[in-house]
């Protein structure tokens, strides 16, 4: 008996020494992880600074993460990431799949260069994304392409808002623009200003949804004319570039839709994130929510959201 507690008692420790060890090599096998299979996946060399791993409270940090360019680049690097930091949930760890509550990027820097046969960030195939996470047996290697909003994948905003925003499927009027009443709707969320069909009102002349208000569950429909807008007011931008702030450009470009062209514009800052852009051409359907993006040529200054001009 004696010589089997004593040989239980060894085996204890043992475990003992593997765990704390393991433990205690956890981050530097991260760090040799993420440098051996990221310089694989990417083609890249990947480098790591430092990996702090805290299993007891969930936390976790990844710094100075680098990931270089692929041959036949002229930058350095792709990406340089400051750190990472992430909070997972103590109570999926031994289960599967582990749940990561969040993830904090700060710092991050992109390089975007353009060669011959393409981009450094698109030189990796979404083949080769796809073969190396059925390798890692991720259950995304099989899941299908989606060009729209992940969190949306059968396609249905409306459930979304309706989800978010439940009043906004309560009915309302439809009025002119002198708010004579036309008839009634079913929720705003079924309407988008510039909207011809399904009004399900009868009208001499073609109508469009000019404006929607959800305060009041209003739909103001009017004639096309009425869409014709000489400017707007763009709030909570974000400028690309050294600081964050306004481009030494004033007339810059700016685009409304995804669909249509950018047009040309004057830009008047009014600090805070806000400003106003006055049209050369009057646009048609300035929906507000709706994003604006500033453009010099092909680059991308910054952007924000149309604000409601009433």
């Amino acid at each position: 008996m004696r010589k089997i507690l004593i040989g239980v008692g060894v085996l204890v420790v043992a475990v003992i020494a593997i765990v704390t060890f393991v433990f205690s090599s956890l981050d530097g096998l991260i760090q040799e992880a993420v440098e051996k299979y990221g310089t694989e996946i990417t083609k890249a060399e990947v480098q790591l600074t430092a990996v702090n791993i805290d299993i007891s409270s969930g936390k976790g940090s990844l710094s100075g993460l680098k990931v270089g360019n692929p041959k036949g680049f002229e930058t350095p690097s792709a990406f340089n990431l400051g750190e990472i930091s992430i909070a997972i949930d103590t109570g999926s760890v031994t289960k599967d799949p582990v749940i990561i509550k969040e993830i904090v990027i700060t710092s991050p820097d992109i390089t975007y260069e353009l060669g011959s046969g393409g981009s450094n960030i698109s030189a990796m195939t979404k083949v080769e994304v796809r073969r190396h996470a059925a390798r890692f047996d991720l259950p995304v290697a099989e899941k299908p392409e989606s060009q729209d909003i992940c969190f949306v994948p059968d396609g249905n905003y409306a459930s979304v808002i309706e989800r978010l925003r439940p009043d906004a499927w309560e009915p309302g009027d439809i009025v002119d623009l002198d708010g004579k009443v036309l008839g009634r709707h079913g929720g705003v969320i079924n309407f988008t200003v510039g909207q011809r069909r399904g009004l399900g009102i009868a009208a001499a002349h073609p109508l469009y949804v000019i404006k929607l208000d959800p305060q009041t569950r209003q739909v103001v429909a009017g004639p096309k004319q009425a869409l014709q807008k000489h400017g707007l007011k763009v709030t909570r931008i974000n400028w690309l570039g050294d600081g964050g702030e306004p481009p030494a450009l004033s007339r810059p470009v700016v685009k409304i839709r995804s669909t249509t062209a950018a047009e040309p514009g004057l830009l008047r800052y009014a600090g805070n994130g806000h400003c106003e852009v006055t049209f050369e051409a009057p646009q048609s359907g300035v929906a507000p929510g709706q994003a604006a993006v500033f453009y010099d040529g092909e680059r991308v200054l910054g952007g924000g959201w149309i604000e409601r001009d009433d």
